[in-house]
């Protein structure tokens, strides 16, 4: 059977998000981005393919109208010519079944320099979006491999189309790369409506939630350590490690020994939805990041974010929460929120219009569609 598409998205562990599986091996924000993107493309129209890792044995699935191709097994092949064959050789037949005259692929690593050698041996166009605005730096702080990070720089420098999610990514590819891009933020899905924004009584629970891989940028021993000094409140975490560490050990076993913190580990979206519902703040520790899905999420619900990090400066421009630093800092604006209902009720309502204007699929696709679908 023949296929043709709009646009191909390689998004090697999106599949569980894109067929609803109930517990996602992969819940990362670029796997979510991505899926919303996917679902906004459909919804406009346009036939959109997705590459993801071979989770059927070789089947083709549709995910709701969309084609999903599986390319390799993450783990076949023999160590040290695997990244060659199976993996660039499975990846280009699945680009080349899809038949689109372009293909997209989001966030620093091996993936983007595999998407880039498949899109010129099928001589079609590339484009890739930065994820963290660590894909924009020259250190490359999220790629550990001294040969990953030279080849991602080769093929970053090579794409036919380099979008970023914030004015500061854009900057900083100009000034390390000499490279220009479109600014185009990733847009939010949702699989229903969130709840109308009601101002939050005072004898409502206090639940705060923290949602990410848990590595150490992300710093969640930050969280606990707030945990710490409110017992009064609850704190959920969610996400879990792409691979397993002593850090991740570590904070995770300290998160599950302190009374108010629930480590939820993944969840599937239904579970996501109701913590998003009864949880009040959504907190970020993060050092780096590029533009949250988190924050697109919690902004949907009417959500205040607590956060260390403000990409381009929003949180604190648009009033859709507070910016803070230490860890006196990030309690001090947790209590705040929960004491002052009239301040979370106009931060929340502040949070939803600005997630309507800027990240709805109906506010993004069409900037994506001019760009890929010309």
């Amino acid at each position: 059977m023949s296929y043709k598409h709009d646009v191909c998205i390689v998004g090697l562990k999106c599949r569980d998000l894109l067929v609803g599986a109930d517990m996602p091996r992969y819940l990362g924000g670029i796997e979510r981005m991505l899926v919303a993107l996917a679902r906004g493309l459909d919804d406009a129209g346009h036939r959109v393919a997705f590459i993801t890792f071979d989770e059927t044995r070789g089947q083709i699935e549709d995910a709701d109208g969309i084609t999903i191709f599986p390319a390799f097994d993450p783990e076949a092949g023999i160590r040290g010519i695997r990244a060659i064959h199976p993996k660039l050789t499975s990846l280009t037949a699945a680009m080349k079944r899809a038949d689109a005259p372009v293909y997209l692929q989001m966030g620093a690593g091996i993936e983007t320099t595999m998407t880039l050698i498949a899109t010129r041996l099928l001589r079609r166009r590339m484009v890739f979006c930065l994820a963290s605005d660590s894909d924009s730096l020259p250190e490359t702080p999220l790629i550990y491999s001294d040969i990953e990070s030279k080849l991602y720089k080769w093929a970053l420098r090579r794409a036919d189309d380099l979008v970023s999610q914030t004015i500061a990514q854009e900057q900083m590819l100009k000034t390390h790369y000499a490279l220009t891009s479109t600014i185009i933020p990733m847009p939010h899905h949702p699989t229903r409506p969130p709840p109308a924004l009601a101002k939050r009584a005072p004898d409502e629970p206090r639940d705060i939630l923290w949602v990410g891989r848990i590595v150490e940028g992300k710093r969640l021993e930050r969280y606990v350590d707030v945990a710490e000094r409110m017992p009064e409140y609850q704190f959920h975490v969610v996400g879990s490690p792409n691979q397993d560490s002593a850090y991740s050990q570590s904070v995770v076993d300290r998160a599950r020994n302190t009374p108010n913190v629930n480590v939820h580990g993944r969840v599937g979206e239904e579970e996501l939805f109701e913590l998003y519902c009864r949880s009040g703040v959504l907190c970020c520790t993060s050092e780096i990041e590029g533009f949250p899905a988190t924050f697109i999420e919690a902004w949907s619900f009417g959500m205040p974010v607590v956060t260390t990090f403000d990409p381009d400066g929003v949180v604190t421009e648009s009033g859709l929460g507070l910016v803070v630093d230490t860890v006196d800092e990030i309690e001090t604006a947790l209590r705040r929120l929960f004491d002052e209902p009239d301040l979370h009720f106009e931060t929340g309502s502040a949070c939803r219009t600005y997630y309507e204007n800027n990240f709805t699929t109906a506010a993004v696709v069409p900037q994506f569609a001019a760009l890929m679908c010309q």
